[in-house]
């Protein structure tokens, strides 16, 4: 067996056959979840797909499929998902890489304490929330790098103020 590509869909649109689910994505790709395995019993990929079914359409899957030439059209595929999760929409950057996120640590901080001004209609400092600690970085990073991410970030702040950036990927 091949190897499995790992990837995301968005669905355009949802055609039901009497053996298989086909999935049309946002950019045009075209997937089969079929309903049966060969032995006659129920794929994983239609069990894990079968309970979003009726409000599937818009959403954002995270899929394992597997690819294979169409031998009669040259230049297309037959793309059959194997596995299937609920996910969450990732950016890409134009060239199809993940999108990289930057933060300026000042700005935002400056962004907030101005939405606060604003809710309490005072130009006081506003109280912290948490504690009186100031936000330190690590010698590994400053506060205005960017951090490329694929998949989900946990973002942790230590009792001393040092923050924890773990990216769990998909």
């Amino acid at each position: 067996m091949s190897d499995l590509i790992k990837g995301q869909i968005t669905i355009a649109e949802i055609g039901v056959e009497e053996k298989r689910i086909k999935l049309s994505g946002e950019d045009r790709k075209v997937f089969s979840i079929w309903k049966e395995k060969q032995d006659g019993n129920t794929t994983v990929a239609y069990q894990a797909f079968e309970p979003h079914f009726s409000s599937a359409q818009g959403k954002t899957f995270d899929i394992a499929y597997d690819e294979k030439p169409n031998p009669k059209s040259p230049g297309t595929f037959f793309r059959s998902i194997k596995m299937l999760k609920l996910g969450v929409k990732k950016d890409v950057s134009p060239d199809g890489q993940p999108a990289t996120i930057s933060c300026d640590l000042d700005m935002r901080l400056s962004n907030i304490e101005a939405r606060l001004k604003a809710i309490d209609g005072k130009e006081s400092t506003p109280t912290p929330i948490v504690d009186e600690t100031p936000l330190k970085t690590s010698n590994t990073a400053s506060s205005s790098d960017s951090l490329a991410v694929q998949g989900e970030v946990k973002v942790e702040t230590s009792a001393n103020g040092e923050v924890n950036v773990e990216n769990i990927p998909f």
